[in-house]
């Protein structure tokens, strides 16, 4: 008797850290986002359709795909989520360091947001911030997590993009991606 009950907690064990994690959905918008002197980028808004993402919470990340700029404090980068929540990933931050033209990514989970001279290619937070986009682009603040636009993600997202001071230009010439990944759940447990 022993034996069986000894062999039932080691299966109970294993069923409660037997996590199930679905692979994240990605959406893409490739057409290429010229970053325009003083003014909005062309287009403005960029925007994604999402469709099919299940509504629980959803880790979210956000990708510039072969992004180069000449001087980071002219931009404000703001995604907009279908319901309305709004992120700057960009809010006039990292001074006259340029952006080197590869692909960077706006995660919750990065170690800080964007730095350096010039500023790597790499993983960053979203500054978040209050410098009002262009009409008709969301007036500020903006918010700095991402993961909180995670429920209610389908429908149409929008990347705003504008220098706002004069003498330098760029462009995101892939476009940009939005992810989620659903969080993690553990079967044995029923939640996430």
């Amino acid at each position: 008797m022993k034996h069986r009950t000894f062999g039932m907690v080691l299966a109970g064990l294993a069923l409660a850290s037997a996590c199930l994690t679905a692979s994240a959905q990605t959406f893409s918008n490739s057409s290429a986002i010229t970053i325009n002197d003083a003014v909005p980028a062309t287009p403005y808004p960029s925007t994604i359709s999402v469709s099919g993402v299940a509504s629980t919470s959803n880790k979210v990340t956000v990708t510039l795909n072969s992004f180069s700029h000449t001087f980071s404090g002219d931009l404000n980068i703001v995604v907009v989520a279908p319901n309305g929540q709004q992120v700057a990933l960009i809010n006039r931050v990292g001074g006259g360091a340029d952006y080197t033209g590869g692909n960077y990514t706006f995660d919750d989970a990065a170690a800080g947001i964007v730095t350096g001279s010039p500023i790597a290619a790499g993983s960053y937070r979203a500054s978040g911030g209050s410098t009002n986009l262009t009409a008709p682009g969301p007036a500020g603040p903006y918010g700095n997590t991402l993961d909180a636009m995670g429920t209610g993600v389908n429908g149409t997202w929008s990347l705003y993009v504008a220098d706002q001071v004069g003498a330098d230009v760029g462009q995101i010439a892939g476009g940009w991606t939005v992810s989620f990944a659903p969080n993690q759940t553990c079967a044995s447990e029923g939640y996430t």
